[in-house]
């Protein structure tokens, strides 16, 4: 027998081993294109995936926390008050995840509509979570927003956040759908027009019904 038959021998599907949560927003911040590949192709990622479009609603909603307003209750004749900013903010902020979540889903399957349908996109075959994996991890950038409290630095920051989730969502859609960074662009743009067409015709669909009603 062949010695050589006894030592093994390397997969061909030989995967390396996928990085932590840490090491992808790391990556994503980065604009790192392997890594938004790597979240595509993991199942596992979904709910990393969400908890960072929770973590970055959440963080749209910090500066409610901050509120000049106060509200008051009594409990046994005694009097408690607490910051408005701090009521207001934890409720904006659970409504701001719940929101996000919606439309991370929603966009998700959007953008898929767009890439394949408008621009098409050779990944015929892709479903929207492996779109909504990578675009998810690309708003990363957004969790800056938890400084928008602060003054002057907070403002700066979260427009550098903005700017930099839109480019971290360029290259995002363009490694997930196999195509050019200009063409991932158009993704966007023919995204939004098509979000202001369905919005539209929903608004007057209740218009419509607010007036046959009333």
């Amino acid at each position: 027998m062949d010695d050589q038959s006894l030592v093994p021998q390397p997969s061909s599907s030989y995967q390396p081993p996928a990085k932590s949560f840490s090491e992808r927003i790391m990556g994503a911040l980065r604009l790192d294109r392997p890594t938004f590949d790597e979240v595509r192709r993991d199942p596992s990622a979904m709910t990393q995936a969400a908890i960072v479009i929770a973590l970055a609603g959440l963080a749209s909603g910090a500066g409610a926390f901050f509120g000049s307003n106060e509200q008051s209750f009594t409990i046994d004749d005694r009097t408690y008050t607490l910051s408005g900013g701090i009521v207001t903010g934890v409720v904006a902020g659970l409504a701001n995840v719940v929101i996000s979540l919606i439309v991370w889903v929603f966009l998700s399957i959007v953008y898929r509509f767009v890439a394949i349908r408008m621009l098409g996109s050779s990944e015929e075959n892709i479903q929207w979570q492996e779109v909504g994996r990578p675009i998810a991890f690309a708003s990363a950038p957004g969790l800056l927003s938890f400084l928008t409290p602060i003054p002057i630095l907070g403002p700066l920051a979260s427009f550098i956040g903005g700017i930099w989730a839109f480019a971290a969502q360029i290259v995002a859609l363009s490694e997930t759908f196999r195509i050019s960074k200009w063409r991932a662009f158009g993704v966007v743009v023919g995204s939004v027009i098509v979000l202001t067409v369905v919005f539209g015709v929903l608004a007057c669909v209740c218009v419509l019904v607010a007036l046959a009603i009333f």
